[in-house]
């Protein structure tokens, strides 16, 4: 669960007054200096995805989905270094809930016209959600459905989308688009599982019968063996992290209802996706929760899991564990 439960009985109220017109000042300075035009994205992006994130802020005039998600993303990026600000945790959680319902408005009637818009909205919930997780309770764990959930939702966004492209469409948009669209046809036919990913899916075989939750294992597998692969070959650092957001939008639906049901192998696996986050944290906050070095996100995720899944599966649980423990010391 969330900081605090976002459902449609939700009814921010986000009234005109100085403190709102200050507070977005706020979020869209943020967006601008450190986010859009910061030094992660410049560094590491190419021409494209830069030029991409430089045109969010002036979609986010146009269109209130890309805005809403906008100043939620931008108020969790502030909230690392300011979590005891509840006016910003506040602003932050009316935003969200505002931009999820009007990103639903938009989705019910998808056109060349906001294409652009709906799409850019689906990646900003996207990262929000993964970045939100760092402020979960984790005494007791539960899995992060809401964001598997939030990908799965974004994939049939971004299929849908290729319907209404038109030229008019900038050429960084068309970039982005077929990015993710080529990772998820890849992934189609994408079967390889080789060490450690293979040792783990024979030791659930083995335990294990169900053809079913096989195949949705090895399917989530696979795409892990990708995204090792993708670090082992040196890929840019910002084509394996938009390869890791993409995760929930690529894994079978029936392992994200393993996970709901909290099915201890689906743990496992979803453990050993947190393993690639875990190396490569440290270069983008979104990934890695707050400076302190136990708050780290895909630490905190795997060391909980560990806890959930020992008595049964504890064997299974050395590689994510390792890669907890070396974090960002085993990325480039």
């Amino acid at each position: 669960m969330f900081p605090r439960d976002l459902t449609d009985r939700d009814e921010p109220e986000v009234p005109e007054t100085k403190a709102r017109r200050l507070m977005e000042l706020r979020l869209m300075q943020n967006n601008l200096l450190n986010m859009a035009h910061g030094p992660l994205y410049s560094a590491r992006g190419i021409e494209d995805w830069l030029q991409l994130w430089q045109t969010m802020p002036a979609l986010s005039l146009h269109h209130n989905n890309v805005l809403y998600a906008s100043f939620a993303l931008s108020a969790t990026h502030l909230l690392r270094s300011s979590p005891n600000d509840d006016e910003l945790y506040t602003a932050r959680q009316n935003y969200y809930v505002l931009a999820l319902r009007e990103q639903r408005k938009e989705c019910a009637h998808l056109n060349a016209q906001n294409t652009e818009a709906v799409c850019m909205t689906s990646l900003l919930i996207l990262r929000n959600s993964f970045a939100m997780m760092q402020e979960r309770s984790l005494d007791k764990y539960t899995p992060p459905i809401e964001w598997l959930k939030m990908g799965r939702g974004a994939a049939a966004v971004m299929w849908k989308a290729s319907a209404v492209v038109t030229p008019e469409l900038p050429t960084s948009f068309k970039f982005f688009l077929d990015s993710y669209q080529r990772v998820l046809a890849e992934q189609a036919v994408q079967q390889d599982v080789d060490k450690p990913f293979s040792d783990v899916f024979a030791k659930i075989v083995e335990q294990q019968p169900d053809v079913e939750d096989q195949q949705a294992y090895r399917k989530t597998l696979s795409y892990i063996n990708s995204l090792q692969k993708a670090i082992h070959n040196s890929e840019p650092l910002f084509v394996v992290s938009r390869m890791l957001q993409a995760f929930p939008m690529i894994i079978p639906a029936h392992f994200v209802d393993l996970v709901e049901e909290q099915d201890l192998y689906a743990l496992v696996v979803l453990a050993y996706y947190f393993g690639i986050p875990a190396q490569i944290d440290d270069h983008f906050w979104w990934l890695k929760g707050s400076a302190q070095a136990t708050q780290r996100t895909a630490l905190k995720e795997i060391q909980a899991i560990n806890v959930q899944v020992q008595e049964q599966c504890g064997s299974m649980m050395s590689w994510p564990l390792m890669q907890a423990e070396q974090g960002g010391r085993s990325s480039r």
